[in-house]
């Protein structure tokens, strides 16, 4: 019997995506500029006070059945999947997204999204501070975001071109990258946003 379980790592992906050397009043690794992240079919989490059931294996408190966050997009688990992909290149931050197996949403725009902080030497009083928490930040293509065609979105940009001047090749910025996901833009009728996120599949 084949057994699927889908454990999001968004919160422990915490990743500085960009350092170099430790620097006064901060410790940063060596090296670390590149993070990559599988990712799964996103689904609804177990609203408080709603269970009515328990993972085997965990022995976790959930809700039955499990209901998928992107509404009319679904995915194709025989052969479904994608990754997401940032890496620290010439003073700028390469992100590529693709994934494959969406069903039901041929046409629709979808974006990447995420969420994360920064930590910067460029800073107008201290000489290093920590921005507040950026949630969902969306990452397009172009002007806006891609199409799905054939089940099948790829995105691939840059942080400097979604946002002009975000990373200077002068400074030392660390970013803890804290979820990604991909899903259709927010205000889209019948879905919460996420059709799959940054995840483990253990499958037996």
């Amino acid at each position: 019997m084949r057994k699927e379980l889908f454990i999001a790592v968004g919160a422990v992906a915490g990743v500085a995506l960009f350092a170099t050397v430790s620097m006064a009043g901060r410790q940063e690794p060596k090296k670390a500029n590149k993070v990559q992240m599988t990712l799964v079919g996103a689904y609804e989490a177990c609203p408080v006070g709603s269970v009515n059931d328990t993972t085997g294996g965990l022995g976790l408190p959930a809700c039955s059945p499990a209901i998928p966050s992107g509404g009319p997009c679904l995915i194709d688990f025989t052969k479904g999947g994608g990754k997401v992909q940032a890496k620290s290149k010439n003073g700028d931050i390469d992100i590529k997204a693709k994934a494959k197996g969406i069903q039901g949403c041929d046409g629709e725009a979808v974006c990447a999204f995420a969420s994360f902080n920064a930590t910067s030497d460029n800073c107008t009083v201290g000489a290093d501070c920590t921005t507040v928490e950026i949630t969902d930040f969306p990452v397009t293509l172009g002007a806006g975001c891609a199409a799905i065609s054939k089940g099948k979105v790829k995105i691939k940009t840059t942080l400097n071109t979604q946002l002009p001047g975000a990373v200077d090749p002068a400074d030392k910025v660390s970013i803890t990258i804290d979820g990604v996901k991909l899903g259709l833009p927010a205000g889209t009728a019948g879905v919460s946003g996420k059709i799959m996120a940054g995840g483990l599949l253990v499958a037996n």
